[in-house]
């Protein structure tokens, strides 16, 4: 991605997401969990995120980066799993705070995408 296509994706989120302010409480809760899980290099910044969402109440994380956060107090949920019951590939959607609103936590899964298994 370019420095060009960032700034696009960046522009885009602001405009139909709100951000919300970092709390007071941000940078104590940032500071224990990098102590108290031995977070080193670049995962200081999944923890600085599972710090914001504590301390804003949400307790669920839907990643395709699950291994980041293993170790850190937080629900991973992973948005794509395999169902063998089925035979197909899930994809868990609409697991986002609602657009322009600053919800304490984020909303019900609202859709289920099911799909067949690609594999011969």
């Amino acid at each position: 991605m370019t420095p060009v296509q960032a700034g696009q994706w960046v522009r885009f989120f602001r405009r139909r997401f709100t951000l919300l302010p970092d709390r007071d409480d941000l940078s104590d809760r940032w500071l224990a969990l990098v102590e108290g899980h031995t977070v080193t290099g670049f995962r200081a910044h999944d923890a600085r995120l599972v710090a914001a969402m504590q301390s804003y109440g949400v307790t669920e994380l839907q990643t395709f980066n699950a291994g980041h956060f293993r170790a850190l107090p937080v629900t991973v949920l992973d948005p794509l799993w395999y169902d063998r019951s089925l035979g197909s590939f899930c994809i868990l959607t609409s697991y986002v705070l609602s657009p322009h609103r600053a919800p304490s936590r984020p909303s019900a899964p609202r859709a289920l995408v099911v799909f067949p298994d690609p594999r011969p």
